[in-house]
């Protein structure tokens, strides 16, 4: 059993280690959305720079947020956080939804724009499109390890070598419920029984 515990904790540590890359991702997509989006506009001069940097600063405001949660939920996962596991379930859904959306954007947008047989530009389009779908296929297995027993059972704080155990829906450190029967409260007319 203990082999098994090993393979959990490792598979949390790789689960952590996606979610650091996933931050710096996020974090290089923040400094592109600065250095290209951005910069431009202020640099040159135009007549609407206020316009122009409304759909970066956006960019950039969920670029950062996404990097404050994938560095969280990372740094929570090394820490065994059962609110970190949650969140990482939520954010392996919204990455499934937002690969499923993704793919969908770039093919309908990369449809009308390729007129040409311009092989750069749909071999930039096939290699987002595998980028997205790679991510979204990690998020899947991601979900499926999450929700395992042994996985649970660690970030309970229940030690998975015993079988059949029902691990309790609260945090380590807490009582479980106890199993005694609950005295009858009495009904109107009845007297409480001593």
């Amino acid at each position: 059993m203990k082999d098994q515990t090993r393979m959990v904790q490792d598979g949390i540590m790789l689960a952590a280690a996606y979610h650091f890359l996933m931050a710096v991702v996020f974090i290089i997509g923040a400094i592109a959305i600065i250095f290209y989006a951005m910069v431009p506009p202020l640099v040159e001069e135009s007549t609407g720079p206020a316009q122009s940097l409304f759909l970066p600063v956006v960019g950039l405001l969920v670029c950062a947020a996404m990097a404050i949660g994938y560095g969280y939920v990372g740094s929570g996962l090394t820490k065994l956080k059962n609110s970190a596991r949650m969140a990482a379930v939520f954010l392996a859904l919204f990455g499934m939804l937002g690969g499923v959306f993704g793919v969908a954007g770039v093919l309908a947008t990369s449809i009308n724009t390729v007129t040409a047989p311009d092989l750069v530009r749909v071999g930039v389009i096939g290699l987002f499109v595998m980028g997205i779908n790679f991510i979204s296929i990690l998020d899947i297995f991601l979900l499926f390890f999450l929700f395992q027993q042994d996985v649970r059972a660690l970030f309970y704080g229940v030690g998975p070598e015993v079988e059949g155990a029902d691990i309790p829906m609260m945090r380590p450190g807490r009582p479980a419920p106890s199993a005694a029967p609950r005295r009858p409260t009495p009904t109107s007319g009845q007297k409480p029984a001593d």
